[in-house]
């Protein structure tokens, strides 16, 4: 039912309006783990990876979902990898739950071995994390640096 829709949905991520886009990619996000909408939702994978540097966190955050859901699929990979550099430099945000949600995609990409060379450069920014005074964000850091050593 919702499939009609989904590039008009994808349409909205031009909308100058943040609660349409960032609506347009919560729903998105909701609908990215399933293969059925694959075919609908790849066009827009370069919509996506820009909405990682989207002024608001929100969206930030969506869109990072969206490509960590992607990235679990190996025929998505040669599109997304370019996602990888904008992610990392999200590793610097201020936010620390948008950082959380970084490392828990990071993790997501480092189980797929034909990403461990795009994350290699994130290693340093990752070993950064380990001081954080956030125990979470530790954590999270620790699992991805396992995850890349395998």
């Amino acid at each position: 039912m919702i499939r009609p829709s989904i590039p008009r949905i994808i349409h909205l991520l031009e909308d100058p309006n943040l609660y349409c886009r960032s609506n347009a990619l919560k729903i998105i996000s909701q609908l990215a783990g399933n293969k059925e909408f694959y075919d609908v939702i790849r066009p827009a994978i370069p919509q996506f990876i820009d909405m990682l540097e989207d002024i608001n966190t929100y969206c930030r955050l969506h869109a990072l979902k969206i490509i960590s859901q992607l990235a679990m699929h190996g025929e998505h990979r040669d599109m997304i990898l370019p996602a990888i550099p904008p992610i990392i430099h999200m590793l610097e945000d201020e936010d620390s739950s948008l950082r959380l949600n970084v490392l828990k995609g990071l993790f997501q990409f480092a189980e797929h071995v034909g990403f461990h060379d795009a994350i290699c450069s994130a290693i340093l920014p990752i070993v950064d994390m380990l001081e954080n005074e956030d125990a979470t964000l530790r954590l999270a850091a620790v699992r991805v640096l396992d995850q890349l050593s395998d």
